[in-house]
């Protein structure tokens, strides 16, 4: 990668990424190709795709050329120093912080450049249950051309993302018909396959170009931070391209973390367009109808035993017990002091108990008294203050369920109290 400095971007043709500052100084990068990327701030990043079989790190393996979908190249900055103070305040803020500050804090950066390459590869997985829990990992990964099959390239022609507006590519209608295919795992026996599907595993040419055009269009774009001017008066980040642009310039080569660790820098990098790679086996594995591969979904193994399992948590399961146990105890205590309540009762009633309070109202006693008995307190409808005076000074008792005068009932009057 070649690196140059101008102390204006009048002095360049190239494309200042972003809001130019014709104030600001301006770096270069550029790659063998016609790859350039010139900007004014620490925070820049751009994504171009290789065309035909242009590679930078690729050359000397033909299995990844002949197999190859799409290699696009990234170029980016890195911060390499920052101003120990203003960098502490970023770090201890609970806000995100503004663009400006971290512009502020860089003291210095370098450019970097990696090329990342698509291709098509057959791989075998071992998959094993053990207790319930599943654990699938890669025994063999193979690139390699199947026998017999001639030298094949996709040679893409895909218009550059500075120079010309149009992503679209040259399409090669007079190929669409050859077909790429790929040596099997040689731990794989097809012979057992039940499949009248031609054996091995191939794609079209029409497919593998259909496929780079979409990835063309989904990765590729630029990202670049831009000072305050007198005509922009704000520190923003411009972008061109999808949302994938957006998440690889924030979350990935410019977040807080990782633009303080390089190591955790290429580790979120590397682990990014791995999952688009996986994203893109998944899709050809499970489309229908199948677009990109034949014999996508062959599965060898034999299952030796079946085994019902079934995981029990101990812990939940000595709860519930606890809770059982604590209800049966509750009920059975309950019905024990009913039990025990109700036999006094009943034998309390069968013997002369002392008199209790009935109301706090003194008629509340006449009221409870039997026809017979209801002679002694004057009998007949009187005022009601004559029969007030006649219940305070009438002794009764309880006999059973019924109230009776004092003098009818026990013997020994020194065990009763008057009601009142």
């Amino acid at each position: 990668m070649r690196v140059e400095e101008f102390e204006s971007p009048e002095l360049i043709e190239t494309l200042v990424l972003g809001f130019p500052n014709p104030e600001a100084k301006v770096w270069r990068a550029s790659l063998p190709g016609g790859f350039e990327m010139a900007h004014q701030t620490p925070l820049v990043a751009m994504v171009d795709m290789l065309n035909g079989r242009a590679s930078f790190a690729f050359n000397d393996s033909d299995s990844l050329q002949q197999t190859r979908v799409a290699s696009f190249v990234l170029m980016h900055t890195i911060p390499t120093a920052f101003d120990e103070t203003l960098w502490g305040q970023i770090e201890e803020s609970a806000s995100s912080p503004m663009t400006a500050d971290v512009i502020q804090a860089i003291r210095g950066f370098r450019h970097e450049a990696v090329e990342v390459l698509f291709h098509l590869c057959v791989q075998t997985y071992e998959t094993k249950v053990q207790m319930g829990v599943e654990t699938t990992s890669i025994v063999e990964q193979s690139a390699e051309l199947a026998e017999g099959t001639d030298p094949f390239y996709l040679d893409m022609n895909c218009r550059p993302l500075l120079k010309q507006a149009s992503r679209n590519c040259n399409q090669s209608i007079d190929r669409w018909n050859e077909t790429l295919r790929l040596k099997g795992p040689a731990a794989t026996n097809l012979a057992r396959l039940n499949t009248t599907v031609e054996k091995g595993f191939s794609a079209s040419l029409q497919s593998l170009e259909k496929m780079a055009s979409n990835m063309k269009v989904d990765l590729v774009g630029y990202a670049s931070a831009s000072y305050v001017t007198e005509e922009y008066q704000d520190t923003a980040i411009f972008f061109r391209g999808t949302e994938f642009i957006k998440t690889l310039f924030q979350d990935v080569l410019f977040s807080m973390s990782t633009m303080a660790n390089h190591t955790l820098h290429h580790d979120v990098m590397n682990n990014l367009y791995t999952n688009i790679a996986t994203s893109l086996s998944m899709s050809m594995r499970s489309g229908e109808p199948q677009k990109y591969a034949v014999d996508a979904f062959n599965i060898s193994g034999v299952a030796w035993t079946q085994v019902s399992y079934v995981h029990i948590s101990w812990g939940w399961i000595t709860v519930l017990a606890v809770e059982i146990s604590i209800a049966a105890l509750f009920l059975t205590l309950t019905m024990v002091s009913q039990g025990i309540s109700d036999n006094g009762r009943g034998s309390r009633q069968e013997s002369c108990l002392p008199f209790r309070d009935a109301k706090n109202s003194s008629l509340a006693t006449l009221v409870a008294l039997s026809e017979a008995t209801r002679a002694k307190a004057g009998g007949g409808v009187q005022p009601v203050d004559e029969l007030e005076k006649i219940a305070k000074r009438l002794r009764v008792r309880f006999e059973g369920n019924q109230i009776v005068p004092a003098e009818e009932g026990c013997n020994t009057p020194s065990e009763g109290t008057a009601t009142r």
